[in-house]
């Protein structure tokens, strides 16, 4: 063996190991057996962890199996790895999804039935919980209770996945669309240089330490109506806020929350301070005022966030 393979040996002893060498591409499955399978492994550097010599006391034998090297027998085999790595990500997705359903005394009895191919981080399991819920609610004539669980069908869970889906290929697309936006003026096109999209605001609100009435008030009267609007459609909740006043000592975290409300929304934040709309020339402020509304308007779903206000 090479010394690479050697070098990965070391770090993963009796474990798997799946290698690339360059445009030969080349495999080596590490297999543990018994003692009386195989040789026996040459002795360890001493330097080796002591975790990793304790398995390799356990597991002292060695089979190495290389890919296949006709063409199509590899091509067969690499299938097989991609659809066993498919059926991994599934499993632990049902796996983490049936655990938020607990904890939210919710089930799905036919949640097994649903193939999610890509690996879902455990907030996005939540968002796609929270969003299934939303859904049954809407849309269930009669709930079924059972062993005090709500029962959702997978349904629900898939117009959650679609909801996560577009949201995603929105924040993809945003820079592009960014970049593709027509402004009217010059007002517009200064302060479009300025505009930070969701994934690169890079604050949310794990990041804010304390702070969870605001944070629970920030939800309610801004994400709320930018990540549910049809709930804002009909009875008393036709009239979302439209503005917010942050006010406390500087250093207090008021810039950071707007920041998170932006990221959590999947919103473009738009900081707006004295030296971005104020100019020298007469009127001119009040053209860049408008343009900042114009603007958020193109580029909606937007916050904006006015910085020293007072001082206005």
């Amino acid at each position: 063996q090479t010394q690479l393979d050697s070098r990965k040996e070391k770090s993963h002893p009796g474990g798997f190991l799946f290698t690339k060498f360059g445009s030969n591409q080349t495999a080596l499955l590490d297999l543990a057996f018994p003692d009386n399978f195989g040789g026996r492994l040459q002795e360890r550097n001493k330097e080796m962890p002591k975790s990793a010599k304790q398995v390799t006391r356990l597991f002292p034998n060695k089979v190495t199996i290389q890919l296949p090297e006709d063409e199509a027998l590899l091509l067969d085999w690499k299938e097989k790895l991609e659809r066993d790595t498919e059926i991994l990500k599934a499993q632990a997705n049902i796996t983490s999804i049936r655990a938020v359903l607990s904890k939210n005394r919710l089930d799905c009895p036919d949640l097994e039935t649903l193939c999610i191919k890509e690996t879902l981080p455990s907030d996005s399991v939540e968002k796609v919980i929270g969003w299934a819920f939303s859904h049954h609610l809407l849309n269930c004539v009669e709930p079924t209770i059972k062993d005090n669980k709500l029962i959702i069908s997978a349904e629900s869970i898939t117009s959650g996945l679609q909801v996560l889906h577009g949201i995603q290929n929105e924040n993809k697309s945003t820079k592009k669309s960014l970049k593709d936006v027509v402004t009217d003026n010059e007002f517009e096109k200064k302060l479009l240089s300025d505009v930070i999209p969701p994934s690169d605001i890079g604050v949310s609100f794990n990041d804010i330490g304390a702070l969870e009435n605001v944070k629970d008030t920030l939800k309610e009267l801004v994400m709320l109506p930018l990540q549910r609007p049809e709930l804002f459609g009909k009875g008393q909740l036709t009239k979302p806020t439209k503005g917010i006043l942050l006010f406390g000592p500087p250093g207090t975290g008021k810039t950071m929350l707007a920041k998170a409300v932006a990221t959590e929304a999947g919103a473009n934040f738009i900081n707006i301070s004295m030296s971005s709309i104020t100019s020298k020339w007469f009127g001119e402020g009040e053209k860049y005022v408008k343009a900042v509304f114009s603007l958020a308007s193109k580029i909606a779903p937007s916050v904006i966030f006015v910085d020293e206000v007072d001082s206005m």
